[in-house]
């Protein structure tokens, strides 16, 4: 995920439209995301992170920042991916609504 493609979370495994599952390739952090149908309309995105210390490491100060700081970074990641699922939805509607009423603008009249 990083410019470079040497550091970050990759995609370990998935299952087209229900979840995918990054990892650090190491085992040390995964990050899963899920879709739970609500019904013909809805679906909830589901995302959890899992991550294992090293208490002895220098880097467990930014692990414990990144701790503490983490809900306000996935409420915002989480509420943009609501905005662009919604308007994509409202443009595939719109655009729907359109091509009806074209067809229905096309057939000949009885």
């Amino acid at each position: 995920m990083s410019p470079d493609g040497k550091q970050g979370l990759r995609v370990k495994d998935f299952e087209a439209n229900q979840w995918m599952l990054w990892w650090d390739n190491k085992g040390d952090s995964t990050w899963c995301w899920g879709l739970s149908p609500l019904d013909k309309s809805r679906t909830r995105l589901i995302t959890r992170v899992r991550t294992q210390y090293h208490w002895l490491s220098p880097t467990i100060l930014f692990s414990l920042l990144v701790e503490f700081t983490d809900i306000v970074m996935m409420r915002k990641c989480m509420l943009g991916i609501k905005r662009r699922a919604e308007h994509s939805h409202e443009l595939s509607e719109g655009a729907n609504a359109t091509a009806r009423h074209q067809v229905r603008q096309e057939e000949p009249m009885a």
